[in-house]
């Protein structure tokens, strides 16, 4: 009896990465798993990737590739690439990463037999720019199941190139085209909206993380974190009231956290902004408004520091 394999499609943007992409495509390529399309798309990078991945293309009959005249932007290339997938599960993967042995065949097998689950994603290895690898980023979700308090306490899910979805589960677009860069939290929410989340504790993945990067802004994505659960609480507070619900303290909660690395920042008008809104929630306002209070004095940052383990106790006890 022969045995079905549902298709699986890849979607991998590329932008600049001429010198990493045949080895991501050669480690999807390396799957034990019969049913892949590998869809690529080049985000008119200034570099070669186009033609390495036109190349990679006439190579393997299973890679398509593509190549936009002008810069999309991340969150509308993965749209781009989405609209062109024909698989009943829909891979997101990047450009710089590396898939480890069995991973999509773990992962279709796990939502096969879990059609009530909308999406599959494991642990990571934690790799450096060299590709040295630093450790293991693993979560602990109760009997393997990921829940939507679970992606909006963690501001989503380590690593988006660690999730398989059904393509039937995903709205369309699968990512929000007004937020340009961190759209895949609003997109984790709408899939936890769907169905739940099933987690395999394996790392996969090889996540390739330039830590310094994100660490020169720390507030480089909050525009996107604040609009997506903005429009997350727009979309599920009536049809969903304990969603809505869930993202409405989320929100409060961000601008919490938000408003202490302003103050810390010296951003003091803002940062008081922030804890006014986020004592909205009622169970935040007596830590918001502390906070607030302790902006109108001259803190040091190094006092602030210190403050730094009350502050997180404050937040992870709310």
């Amino acid at each position: 009896m022969s045995v079905e394999y549902p298709l699986v499609s890849v979607l991998v943007p590329v932008y600049k990465q001429q010198d990493l992409i045949s080895e991501t495509v050669e480690s999807i390529l390396a799957q034990n798993y019969p049913s892949i399309e590998i869809l690529i798309s080049d985000d008119a990078s200034p570099d070669s990737s186009a033609n390495v991945i036109n190349g990679l293309a006439a190579r393997y009959p299973t890679v398509r590739s593509f190549a936009q005249e002008k810069n999309l932007g991340i969150t509308a290339n993965y749209n781009f690439l989405a609209s062109k997938a024909i698989g009943k599960y829909i891979a997101i993967f990047s450009g710089d990463d590396l898939m480890m042995p069995g991973k999509i065949a773990a992962q279709v097998d796990a939502l096969e037999q879990n059609p009530d689950s909308s999406f599959c994603h494991h642990a990571v290895y934690d790799m450096a720019p060299s590709g040295k690898i630093r450790g293991i980023i693993d979560h602990f979700y109760e009997d393997g199941v990921t829940t939507i308090k679970d992606v909006l306490n963690n501001l989503g899910i380590p690593g988006s190139m660690t999730i398989l979805y059904r393509a039937s589960s995903s709205p369309q677009p699968p990512f929000e085209p007004s937020i340009p860069t961190a759209s895949d939290w609003l997109n984790m929410i709408d899939l936890c909206a769907r169905g739940r989340g099933i987690y395999l504790d394996t790392p996969f993945v090889c996540y390739r993380r330039d830590d310094s990067y994100n660490g020169k802004d720390p507030t480089r994505y909050e525009g996107d974190f604040i609009k997506t659960l903005e429009l997350a609480l727009h979309r599920y507070a009536y049809s969903h009231p304990e969603i809505g619900a869930a993202c409405d303290f989320a929100l409060a909660r961000f601008y919490l956290g938000a408003g202490y690395r302003r103050l810390y920042l010296g951003h003091v008008k803002i940062a008081r902004e922030y804890f006014l809104l986020a004592a909205t929630q009622k169970s935040l306002k007596p830590k918001a408004m502390a906070l607030w209070l302790i902006s109108y004095f001259p803190v040091r940052p190094s006092l602030l520091l210190r403050m730094k383990k009350i502050y997180k106790k404050m937040v992870s006890a709310a």
